[in-house]
């Protein structure tokens, strides 16, 4: 999946649960690899109204829960045996 349909997915998310995301500008995202936090992905946010930059970090069981929820309600199929 490319990271923009992630990102794509991660906005949607976030957006229905009023996250960092939904509050501000998403300017940047990167996949990132790192022992301490866990890999995932990396996204840089302007709240609305700031000058500031903030960063947020996404573990790979948060990304996969938005992209099931983003198929779901796009009606993408999802196997059933498939592992989610």
């Amino acid at each position: 999946m490319p990271l923009e349909t992630v990102l794509e997915a991660l906005l949607h998310f976030d957006g229905k649960s009023h996250g960092p995301l939904s509050r501000g500008e998403v300017l940047q995202a990167e996949l990132v690899r790192d022992v301490t936090r866990g890999d995932g992905i990396d996204i840089a946010v302007r709240p609305a109204g700031a000058h500031i930059v903030d960063w947020h970090h996404f573990n790979f069981a948060t990304i996969a829960a938005a992209i099931i929820s983003y198929c779901r309600s796009k009606r993408i199929p999802l196997p059933y045996s498939g592992v989610k």
